[in-house]
């Protein structure tokens, strides 16, 4: 059989699959295979228990207080600074560090594919979070990848801190050299913006390492935010206030949609049956 010819495009295009695709024998792509273990939930839940964020901070510090060299040290102040600003501004992990080589835009020319970018406003850089004069800024401006909408978050006192912490630290060192707006905040030792496996693998240590049971990955850390915000509003305007409130940051439609995507229909099943057990317990 001939061998199977592809333009530059379409091989881009079968890269874009799974990192790089495998073919068949007839030259066709192969799916990729469903990572969903059967009988086992891909949902990934939000850290419900400040006590676990807490002690997650706590461990990224004796992290970078016991690194034994300066790039894990540094690596690790970059990790404090993205779990902070993961929570407070509720960003998904494609507007803090940037798109996966799946959401890669295609570039025309002619009305022929030439080649692939990574949408140019993915990734938190430095001009978002200072202005030109080097100041912090107040407020976050972020065209979200998935829904297209402009947001805008204030960037709070604790974000404040983290960011100027790690930048007095490292400004005019070999990982921070310049300002420069338009570079990415997160990046790896070769100053290339983080992978998204970069942050999976830093959230599955520090979350299994403290010893959180449940399922955790890239998104787990804006649903944690999001879900601290949502029971702050409980206490502070109420349920009804807090459901309306979060459905607007989230974008849910229903109360049910969005209790599930926090894990509280979860925990309200678990209650009841807790409290089951302890009427058992009671009577027998």
């Amino acid at each position: 059989m001939a061998a199977v010819m592809y333009s530059f495009a379409e091989r881009r295009e079968l890269e874009v699959i799974k990192g790089r695709a495998k073919l068949t024998k007839d030259g066709r792509a192969k799916r990729p295979a469903n990572n969903r273990v059967e009988g086992r939930s891909t949902k990934v839940d939000p850290i419900m228990e400040k006590e676990y964020v807490a002690a997650i901070l706590k461990y990224i510090t004796g992290k970078i207080n016991e690194a034994t060299r300066p790039d894990y040290e540094w690596q690790w102040e970059r990790n404090r600074m993205y779990f902070v600003l993961a929570i407070n501004l509720r960003l998904r992990v494609s507007d803090m560090i940037g798109a996966r080589k799946d959401k890669l835009v295609p570039v025309k020319k002619d009305g022929e594919i030439i080649d692939y970018v990574y949408p140019a406003w993915t990734g938190l850089k430095w001009g978002d979070l200072y202005d030109k004069k080097g100041n912090i800024k107040n407020m976050v401006t972020v065209r979200e990848l998935k829904t297209g909408h402009v947001v805008e978050i204030p960037l709070d006192m604790m974000s404040q801190t983290a960011i100027e912490n790690y930048v007095r630290k490292y400004l005019h060192s070999k990982w921070l050299k310049t300002m420069d707006l338009d570079d990415y905040v997160f990046v790896n030792r070769k100053l290339e913006r983080l992978s998204h496996q970069t942050i999976y693998d830093f959230i599955k240590e520090v979350t299994r390492e403290c010893g959180l049971e449940g399922n955790y990955g890239t998104h787990s850390f804006r649903k944690t935010g999001i879900y601290h915000l949502f029971m702050d509003t409980v206490d502070e305007e109420g349920t009804q206030w807090a459901l309306v409130d979060t459905m607007a940051l989230t974008g849910h439609r229903t109360e049910t949609a969005l209790l599930h995507y926090l894990g509280l229909d979860r925990r309200q099943k678990q209650d009841k049956t807790a409290r089951m057990e302890n009427y058992w317990a009671g009577v027998m």
